[in-house]
């Protein structure tokens, strides 16, 4: 059992560290920047920042695996999920950067016409985007997965310590 589990956590850190390199190679490589939509991007104004922010994310959650012992399984399942969600994030990322590049097109148009995403409504549409792919399924499956555990987990507990 110690080794599966030893084999998963390096897998997810793998991916993890793969998915993270991916998305950032495919980001600077693009010339398709004025297209960002993340909020660090957009309120900083600065690639870097962006860069940090997301290598201190990546090596953060790939770290929990090897330094932290969750004490509950939520936490645990928590922590996995997180990850899943960010690989999964990360390599759609990479992948549109990926599209974006080989299918853009300068278009031709007035200045008028060509109008950038205002700072604010920019953000507006980034969270809303978040919120329904990331942030919803994340908080429903914690839901759901405590409900689980103190409904039936619990009760194995129970008996098993009787």
């Amino acid at each position: 059992m110690r080794n599966i589990n030893s084999s998963i956590k390096l897998t997810l850190i793998i991916l993890i560290v793969v998915s993270c390199i991916f998305d950032i190679v495919t980001f600077l490589m693009s010339e398709t920047m004025k297209f960002e939509t993340n909020p660090i991007y957009i309120l900083s104004g600065s690639i870097f920042a962006l860069l940090i922010i997301k290598i201190i994310l990546n090596c953060t959650l790939a770290s929990f695996f090897i330094v932290v012992k969750p004490r509950s399984n939520t936490l645990a399942y928590a922590i996995i999920l997180g990850s899943l969600y960010l690989i999964l994030g990360q390599a759609l990322g990479g992948y549109t950067n990926i599209i974006t590049h080989t299918e853009y097109q300068d278009t031709k148009g007035t200045a008028i016409e060509i109008q950038p995403m205002a700072k604010e409504e920019a953000i507006s549409s980034y969270s809303k985007i978040a919120a329904m792919l990331f942030y919803m399924p994340l908080i429903l499956s914690l839901i759901a997965f405590k409900l689980w555990e103190m409904m039936y987990y619990g009760k194995e507990r129970y008996k098993n310590d009787r």
